[in-house]
């Protein structure tokens, strides 16, 4: 499909939305109306009610008002033609009115100039030259009579050079800025285009970065009391949240990468296709093994094993291990804690502090594991989208103290309620702030 020009949409009868690009371009090119109203009403002040001239005064202040109903026509209403029209219409009458005021000169330079220009760049160079012919072919004479203006051979001769000349500069302003608005239009569609290809191909990232996280079907048939929240800062995630299963028992994990969006993205697809092959490796049942593996594979994946690498990119996970009797959970952390409530009591199980993945992450580092009886717990592995959105009247972080708080809260509710009320606080506490990162939060209890 040929591409629409600006001259085609702007000539045109369409809606167009006030937040539009075309919308802006609209407001420029009738940028000398908005002055020629605002002149219009400083002279009708004046002449009102400090000169005392009524007659011109009240002359005046009747060519403000076309001025409001292009107004209404462009911000109110949309409709490009109509306001263009009479745009055309209000420069004419004013010229007019010009003439029949200083009759001497008849037909000021400056409306020699200004005619033109507003008729070719608001209603085109063909259309335009229909309202001039009709203007100077018929009008004119017409005033010319009527006020009883004479010109000499040589007047005459003079007034048309000076006249012909002025429209021709007008007519090559009028198609600078007619070409200009055009390159404009063109590369906006352009852009918008390019725009509209790379949104459609992350939305489509984004289903492929899904097939990596386990279906929450997995997550309730495992555990009767259990939630899950994934929430995307962009489209696409640099969080994970990690399920496998083999004979000996169930990891579950959250994984909080570099970055977020498409950066983020392309890491958590690393992390996800390895933890799959280690969940079904011999050192499943052991969340340490597995970090410290995680952690070397990634920096060999990514080339960071040397200094000078180009990326220096990584992860913190958090991995809880619950073997099939349900008698035990072992877990192991980078960076990211265990939290549980039990005994009315809020318990963290602090993880390692160095992350996975980077160039400063030492690939001899031995991960902590933690083992813990399974009894009447409630358990929470998060990502710090949480505790570092900022909010509230001070705009402060939300912070793991008061998370802890809220969740020791909520955690006699049902699991399912719980994610309710969380995703409710969030967005309480949020209010009217951005979204500073990625979402995500595990949860899952034990019951004897």
């Amino acid at each position: 499909m040929k591409p629409k020009t600006f001259r085609t949409i702007f000539l045109s009868n369409m809606p167009i939305d006030k937040n539009s690009y075309l919308y802006q371009q609209v407001l420029m090119t009738n940028i000398i109306l908005y002055l020629a109203g605002s002149v219009f009403f400083v002279f009708f002040l004046v002449h009102l009610f400090v000169i005392g001239n009524y007659t011109l005064g009240i002359a005046e202040g009747i060519f403000t008002l076309p001025i409001v109903y292009i107004w209404y026509r462009l911000r109110i209403k949309h409709t490009i033609d109509v306001a263009s029209t009479f745009a055309v219409l209000t420069i004419i009458f004013a010229a007019i009115a010009t003439i029949f005021v200083a009759k001497a000169q008849s037909f000021s330079i400056l409306w020699s100039f200004t005619l033109p220009f507003v008729t070719f760049s608001l209603k085109g160079y063909k259309e335009g030259m229909k309202f001039l012919f009709i203007f100077y072919a018929i009008v004119m004479p017409y005033i010319y009579t009527t006020v009883g203006v004479t010109l000499s051979t040589i007047e005459f001769m003079r007034f048309s050079a000076v006249n012909v000349v002025v429209i021709l500069i007008a007519f090559f302003f009028a198609k600078i800025v007619r070409e200009a608005y055009t390159l404009l239009h063109e590369n906006h569609e352009k852009l918008s285009h390019s725009n509209t290809q790379l949104q459609s191909s992350i939305r489509y990232a984004t289903n492929i970065q899904k097939s990596f996280l386990a279906p929450w079907e997995a997550f309730s048939k495992e555990f009767g009391e259990s939630f899950v929240i994934w929430q995307p800062k962009d489209i696409v995630s640099g969080d994970l949240y990690l399920y496998g299963k083999s004979d000996k028992g169930i990891l579950i994990g959250v994984a909080d990468c570099t970055g977020h969006g498409v950066s983020g993205g392309f890491i958590t697809m690393l992390v996800g296709s390895s933890f799959r092959r280690l969940s079904h490796s011999v050192i499943s049942d052991n969340p340490a093994m597995i970090l410290r593996e995680l952690n070397s594979e990634i920096r060999s994946q990514l080339n960071q094993n040397h200094h000078n690498a180009l990326s220096d990119d990584g992860l913190d996970m958090g991995l809880c291990y619950i073997d099939s009797t349900r008698e035990y959970l072992t877990f192991a952390g980078a960076k990211i804690d265990l939290v549980y409530i039990e005994d009315g009591e809020v318990v963290t199980i602090k993880s390692n502090k160095q992350s996975l993945g980077y160039k400063r992450s030492r690939i001899d580092y031995e991960y902590t594991n933690h083992t813990l009886s399974l009894k009447d717990q409630s358990f929470y592995l998060y990502s710090d989208g949480i505790t570092d959105q900022i909010g509230g009247t001070q705009r402060f972080l939300y912070g793991n103290k008061r998370f802890k708080k809220f969740l020791f809260s909520i955690h006699h509710q049902p699991m399912q309620k719980q994610k309710r009320l969380i995703l409710s606080e969030i967005n309480r506490y949020q209010g009217e702030e951005m979204r500073r990162d990625d979402i995500t939060l595990v949860g899952f209890r034990f019951t004897n």
